[in-house]
């Protein structure tokens, strides 16, 4: 059953993923105290719902995965929010609960700059062994979005949405940081360790 936090994740910078050829100049920064007016502010302009204390407790508590973009250094134009999750078999799983951004500024890849941070960051922190979350069934560029970075249909929950029509949602899933992990090598110059590890977790499997 979802919860008053959970029944609202939302992606709402559709515009963007149809085109992100000129990319916005941002620079991220956390979430602090001073600036939680600011992103409350941000996700009443972008969302269509009030989000709870324990939504803004949860997305403090993990730190470096949850992100705000600015422009022009002061400017705040959206924010990518997440959870950490214990995993019952043990590490931490990402949920991605929101990714937002001002209509002005979409269309121009911000919000493909959150989450590449995020995911990015995610790929450094061995505790961190997937990532996953929930997209209306009606959002195709939410789900193109998201298949663009390696997410999977995992499954599918009816009546997820309380307030909003469709209620059914898609859960999406990352089940392994590892082709993120491989991509931050490979940029970084070490083409050569990347595809050698690519190669040790190919011959593990067989």
């Amino acid at each position: 059953m979802s919860n008053a936090l959970d029944e609202n994740v939302e992606v709402n910078n559709s515009s963007e993923l149809k085109s992100a050829s000129k990319r916005l100049p941002v620079t991220f920064g956390p979430l602090t105290d001073q600036v939680l007016p600011q992103l409350k502010a941000l996700n009443s302009s972008v969302f269509p719902v009030k989000y709870n204390d324990k939504f803004y407790s949860d997305v403090q508590n993990a730190g470096n995965y949850t992100k705000l973009a600015y422009y022009s250094t002061e400017l705040l134009v959206g924010a990518i929010c997440c959870r950490l999750e214990s995993r019952p078999e043990g590490g931490i799983k990402l949920y991605i609960m929101t990714i937002g951004v001002l209509a002005p500024y979409r269309c121009c890849g911000v919000g493909t700059a959150l989450l590449e941070t995020v995911l990015n960051a995610a790929a450094k922190d061995e505790r961190i062994l997937e990532a996953y979350l929930h997209v209306q069934t009606s959002n195709t560029d939410a789900l193109n979005f998201y298949k663009r970075f390696g997410f999977v249909v995992k499954d599918k929950i009816l009546n997820y949405y309380k307030r909003i029509e469709p209620p059914d949602c898609f859960v999406l899933a990352k089940p392994s940081m590892d082709d993120t992990r491989l991509s931050i090598l490979r940029r970084a110059g070490g083409a050569q360790t990347a595809d050698a590890l690519q190669t040790a977790d190919a011959l593990q499997s067989l």
